[in-house]
């Protein structure tokens, strides 16, 4: 699949996705001077490297230029692209006979056999051209809307049978193509005989589905014989019209020759039930003119005081992770604080050390300068235990511990941390 905004050979740019098929995928897209929309089928790249299945895809192009009939989708022109072939079909609106199906069931007699009659037309100027479709079915019949109302377009001409001067190209006798449920008996026996009648057989299969809303006989595959006879269609639904069951189930007869031998008799045979067209769905919504490829990324919350035009950006988002260390050092930083203004508070202030403990003068405490308190009475000690007291020096000076040399013990106080030194 091509990105958004390809332009296909420099002609064509891709807008956005259609659909996709076994075959290819198709795109709606604008030629890139005259702005015409279009529809551009890509023959998908892995199938590009079979030559037979590139000689289809260029058959259904010419095919569907062969004919150039109302009723026949379009081809404006072919091209390849990186060695990817494609063709360009005219952009259509509205929904093929399967959508339909599944959004109502079943038809009134009479816009089936509109529908009916518009693929006659088609067919009946296919046939002419000499070509065979061969693979008729609901998905491949485009009911459009425009201007003038309802339309149908029949697409798909990729294993179209094309003679061209009664010579006979592309497909081999042995090859089965086409979906089995609306098959002729003699394209799932492998004939080479197969013709125009084929054709017709799948629309008698198609118009007994858009009347009644089942197929008139189940095939699972090729190999396995068909379910004979046929119920009638009014045996399913009610108030149908007298004459339409014969119409019918000669359409989808099993002998060829029992069959309507062209699409104008077919046509003819019909023309007396027709009614209008069908009411078709609401259009398809688009979210974007543009090729959606790839879902949107996720969209990012934006911050405030950010820029809203700016792409957001991951590494805005912190993890849940990294914020615990951060925590946890601030919860250390006040425990520290409050463990030691605990202790300040809880511990008692030192005290003074015993005189007879000291072993060096600079150590003792001096006396007050002020006039000591009246000595309490001393009791009598023993002489050899009674310490001479040492006088206090002439000048006593405070200085702050700066000998690294000398043992520090710190006195509390409102003036801090002081110790005393004698000169």
């Amino acid at each position: 699949m091509f990105p958004q905004g390809t332009e296909l050979a420099g002609r064509y740019k891709l807008r956005r996705l259609l659909g996709a098929g076994g075959m290819g995928t198709v795109y709606e897209a604008s030629h890139a001077i005259v702005g015409r929309k279009v529809a551009v089928k890509v023959l998908h790249p892995r199938l590009a490297r079979a030559p037979e299945l590139v000689a289809r895809f260029v058959r259904e192009a010419q095919s569907a230029a062969a004919v150039g009939h109302k009723n026949i989708v379009d081809v404006l022109d072919f091209g390849s692209h990186d060695g990817v072939p494609f063709l360009v079909m005219e952009l259509l609106d509205g929904e093929d006979a399967g959508v339909l199906l599944e959004r109502v069931g079943n038809l009134p007699p009479g816009e089936a056999c509109w529908v009916a009659s518009e693929v006659l037309s088609a067919l009946a100027a296919a046939h002419k051209a000499g070509v065979v479709h061969r693979d008729l079915k609901p998905d491949n019949v485009f009911l459009t809307r425009d201007a003038s109302g309802v339309g149908v377009r029949l697409l798909d001409f990729g294993i179209a049978r094309f003679r061209a001067d009664g010579a006979e190209i592309l497909t081999a006798a042995d090859v089965v193509l086409g979906t089995p449920r609306y098959m002729a008996p003699e394209q799932l026996a492998h004939s080479a005989s197969v013709d125009h009648r084929a054709d017709l057989y799948a629309l008698g299969v198609l118009l007994y589905e858009l009347l009644t809303g089942v197929i008139p006989r189940r095939i699972p595959d090729a190999e396995e014989p068909l379910e004979t006879p046929a119920e009638p269609p009014s045996s399913r639904v009610e108030g149908l019209p007298a004459g339409l069951d014969a119409v019918v189930l000669r359409a989808f007869a099993d002998a060829p020759d029992a069959r309507f031998q062209s699409a104008d008799a077919f046509r003819e045979a019909l023309a007396p039930f027709v009614g209008g067209p069908p009411e078709l769905g609401p259009p398809r919504a688009s979210s974007s003119p543009e090729l959606e490829v790839a879902p949107p990324p996720t969209t990012v919350p934006t911050l405030v005081g950010e820029n809203p035009d700016r792409p957001p950006t991951q590494s805005l988002k912190v993890p849940r992770r990294s914020l615990r260390p951060m925590v946890l050092g601030a919860l250390g930083l006040l425990i520290v604080p409050l463990g030691l203004g605990l202790r300040h508070i809880l511990t008692p202030p030192d005290m003074p050390p015993p005189a007879h403990t000291s072993t060096h003068p600079s150590l003792r405490t001096p006396p007050s300068r002020t006039a000591p308190p009246p000595a309490a009475p001393r009791l009598p000690v023993a002489p050899a235990t009674q310490e001479t007291p040492t006088p206090a020096p002439a000048h006593v000076v405070a200085v702050p511990i700066t000998d690294a040399g000398v043992e520090r013990r710190p006195r509390r106080g409102r003036h801090g941390d002081r110790m005393v030194r004698q000169f």
